[in-house]
């Protein structure tokens, strides 16, 4: 069961199957990049919100992940750390 149990990396905290949380799946930051040890890893959202780093997480994602898909629709992250879909001409 143990194995199953995520940790937050910023609290150390277990995170509950009924919490909010975000997960850092990406590897376009350089190795001395603040972000590196985050590259992987996942956190209560309530961390993510505080988190002193999350602007500069945000301004990467949607630099890198926002992008247009077939349906003609962008990805991207908000303030709150949430991913959210518009269509393209509305940016």
């Amino acid at each position: 069961m143990d194995n199953d149990l995520e940790r937050c990396n910023l609290c150390g905290e277990i995170i509950a199957a009924n919490e909010g949380r975000t997960a850092f799946k990406f590897n376009y930051v350089e190795s001395d990049d603040p972000l590196w040890p985050f590259r992987d890893s996942v956190m209560h959202h309530r961390c993510f919100v505080a988190w002193k780093l999350k602007e500069r997480y945000i301004k990467k994602f949607n630099e890198n992940i926002g992008s247009i898909n077939n349906a003609g629709k962008v990805y991207y992250m908000n303030q709150e750390g949430h991913v959210e879909e518009r269509k393209a001409d509305s940016e």
